[in-house]
C-alpha cells in the first residue's frame, strides 16, 4: 500500500507540472498577441510619419519654388496687362459658351467642325464639375501673395487643383486630336506653348503653386481621354441636342439661300421681259 501511495503522489506532481507548463506555454502565446499587435501598429506609425515627413518637404519646395516665380507685377506695367491678358485668354467665361455661340453664330463653321465644338462642349462642362469637386475636397487656399483682383465665385478661393491649367491642356489635347491635320505640327506646338504659358503666368501671378498648374494639366489630359473614349450611347446622349441644333441650323441656311436665288432669279426674268416687250425701259 506505500509503495501505491507513492506511485499515486509522483503521477499527481508529474499531472501538476505537466499541467502547470501547459499553462504557461498558453499564457506566453495569449501575451505574445499584443507584443505583435504593438509592434504592427508601430511599423504603420512610422511608415506614416514618414510618408507625412516626405509630404511635407515636398510642399516647402512647392512654396518655395511658387514664390521665386512670383513676380509681384504692379496694376499699370507692362508686365501686368500681359499677365492679365494671358489669363483673360484662359478664362471659363471666355471657353465656356464658345461652343454654343459658334453654334448660332456661324452654323456653317460648326457644321465643319462640329467634332471638335461637340467635344468641347462636353469636356468644358466635365472639366468644371471635376474641378470643383477637387478643390472642395482639399481646400488648398491659394498663396498669401495672391493678389485678389480677379472675380472669384465658389470654388475659385481655393488653388488646388489650377482650373486654367486643366482647362488649356484639355483644349490642346482635344484640338490636336480633331484637327491634328489642319493644325500641322507647327501649328499643334503654338497651342501647346499657349497651354504651357498660360499654366506658368498663373505661378507668375501669385494665384497657383508650381504642383496646382502640375496636376490641372495632368486632369486636363485625363478629361480630355475620358470624353475621347467614353462609351458609345453616351457620347450619342450628350451630342445629340447639339447634333440637332447644327442640323437646323444648316437646313434654315440652305433654305435661305435657295430663297434668295429663286427671288433673284424672278427679278432677272421680269427685268429680261421688259427688255424684250420695250427695248428703251433698259
Amino acid at each position: 500500500e506505500s509503495r501505491q501511495k507513492a506511485c499515486v503522489c509522483a503521477r499527481a506532481r508529474v499531472c501538476r507540472c505537466g499541467s502547470g507548463g501547459g499553462g504557461d506555454r498558453v499564457r506566453a502565446h495569449r501575451s505574445s498577441g499584443p507584443m505583435i499587435a504593438m509592434s504592427a501598429a508601430q511599423a504603420q506609425m512610422s511608415d506614416t510619419r514618414a510618408a507625412m515627413g516626405l509630404l511635407h518637404r515636398l510642399g516647402n519646395l512647392d512654396k518655395t519654388l511658387s514664390a521665386r516665380l512670383f513676380l509681384n507685377a504692379q496694376p499699370g506695367t507692362a508686365v501686368y496687362r500681359a499677365l492679365r491678358l494671358v489669363e483673360l485668354l484662359g478664362n471659363g467665361w471666355i471657353w465656356l459658351p464658345l461652343p454654343v455661340l459658334v453654334v448660332l453664330l456661324t452654323p456653317k463653321v460648326a457644321m465643319k467642325h462640329r467634332s471638335l465644338l461637340l467635344s468641347l462642349a462636353i469636356g468644358f462642362v466635365f472639366d468644371l464639375a471635376c474641378m470643383g469637386v477637387l478643390k472642395a475636397i482639399f481646400r488648398r487656399p491659394r498663396p498669401k501673395y495672391n493678389a485678389a483682383d480677379g472675380l472669384q465665385l465658389l470654388s475659385d478661393k481655393y488653388s488646388f487643383p489650377s482650373g486654367h491649367s486643366s482647362r488649356v491642356f484639355l483644349i490642346f489635347a482635344l484640338a490636336v486630336v480633331h484637327e491634328g491635320r489642319a493644325l500641322g505640327l507647327s501649328g499643334g506646338f503654338l497651342v501647346f506653348l499657349w497651354a504651357c504659358m498660360t499654366a506658368v503666368c498663373r505661378v507668375m501671378q501669385g494665384r497657383h503653386y508650381v504642383g496646382d498648374i502640375f496636376v490641372g494639366a495632368l486632369c486636363g489630359l485625363l478629361e480630355a481621354a475620358a470624353v475621347m473614349y467614353a462609351p458609345a450611347t453616351v457620347q450619342r446622349a450628350l451630342e445629340q441636342p447639339l447634333t440637332q441644333r447644327l442640323g437646323t441650323a444648316a437646313a434654315n441656311t440652305v433654305a435661305t439661300g435657295a430663297a434668295a436665288g429663286a427671288a433673284g432669279g424672278s427679278r432677272l426674268s421680269r427685268r429680261l421681259m421688259r427688255a424684250v416687250v420695250d427695248p428703251r425701259a433698259d
